[in-house]
């Protein structure tokens, strides 16, 4: 996040957003109304969204901002347990609102989609594949739904 300054004029607060790989800029998205000080963090908020105060000797200011130039984070797979039984339970961490869904496969080639997560509670899922106990092995993967 960045200023540009102008004479007799608030602050331009501007977002940038750059790709990782090239350390190229590619977009920016204008805060209007964002007084003088600027902001001091920047922390995500929710799948697609920044947030981020600003403390002045007058006033207190809180901005949510939903942009695409915030990308969705991918869900982080948190373990799995294969049980006595014989299905595997998969859990993982992501984001409430995103459509999620399991994928399968036992040769590294070919994905099938197997189901949707149970969202156990504040972006905690998790998954159970009955099927397991059919496959020697299996690999697995969360995704957003397509």
């Amino acid at each position: 996040m960045g200023s540009q300054p102008v004479w007799a004029s608030p602050a331009a607060w501007t977002v940038y957003a750059w790709d990782p790989v090239t350390l190229q800029q590619v977009d920016n998205l204008p805060i209007p109304g964002v007084n003088d000080g600027g902001p001091t963090t920047l922390i995500r908020w929710g799948t697609d969204g920044l947030a981020f105060t600003i403390s002045g000797w007058y006033q207190n200011q809180l901005y949510l901002v939903r942009s695409s130039l915030v990308p969705i984070a991918p869900a982080t797979l948190s373990g799995g347990l294969k049980q006595t039984t014989g299905p595997f339970q998969l859990n993982f961490a992501g984001y409430q609102g995103i459509p999620y869904r399991i994928w399968a496969l036992t040769n590294l080639l070919n994905w099938t989609a197997l189901g949707v997560p149970n969202l156990v509670s504040n972006g905690e899922f998790w998954f159970r594949d009955t099927n397991a106990l059919h496959y020697s092995e299996r690999f697995y993967r969360a995704a957003i739904a397509q």
